[in-house]
């Protein structure tokens, strides 16, 4: 009896040991990420364009991109930010798809496709564009909904699918009356 007691009171100590590792372990992810956010966010408002700077935070960036947890799934995000914010649109794309592959039913998800479609589109590849546009409506998002639909029509329009593009903003203004882009579609069909 004295062995079995003493063997439970082992494992308890033993599971509140990995416990708070695991939680400290998280813990300094969360801060190192909230730190790496301020880095990106310096970076970029920093009119210098510092190539040191910049290598360190892809360095440090990608050393945080293990696993579908938040501050991994975030550090793809501002990888994707700070390479698309460098016009580096192929990097940006594929750090913006890489948010994405790793955490779908994370509120970055609809965000990292948008970017992503908006970054291929830079690269001259549409067609990519347009498939990323569409994945968004899989989220119920409204005004990332409507960013995608909105930038769909533009791409239609500038590929001579004017018919589909027309459809599109009509249905950016009927669905998203109240967002920007329904004001921007409504513009875009006055002319058609």
């Amino acid at each position: 009896m004295l062995i079995a007691c003493a063997t439970v009171v082992v494992l308890l100590l033993a599971i509140v040991i990995i416990s708070a590792v695991v939680s400290s372990n998280a813990e300094k992810a969360m801060i190192r990420i909230v730190d790496l956010d301020d880095r990106c966010s310096a970076y970029l408002a920093s009119e210098e364009g510092n190539q040191e700077v910049f290598n360190s935070l892809v360095a440090d960036l990608n050393a945080e991109i293990k696993n579908s947890s938040y501050p991994s799934t975030k550090a793809a995000f501002l990888l994707g930010e700070l390479y698309y914010e460098t016009k580096d649109y192929q990097n940006a794309y594929a750090s913006y798809l890489k948010c994405y592959e790793l955490n779908t039913s994370s509120y970055l998800a609809p965000l990292a496709l948008v970017n992503a479609a908006a970054a291929v589109a830079e690269t001259g590849d549409t067609d990519s564009a347009l498939e990323l546009y569409s994945k968004v409506q899989d989220y119920e998002i409204s005004g990332v909904n409507a960013k995608a639909m909105f930038n769909s029509a533009l791409i239609n329009m500038g590929k001579g699918n004017n018919d589909l593009a027309k459809s599109q903003f009509e249905a950016v203004v009927a669905s998203y009356s109240y967002s920007e882009y329904a004001a921007l579609a409504k513009n875009i069909l006055n002319v058609f």
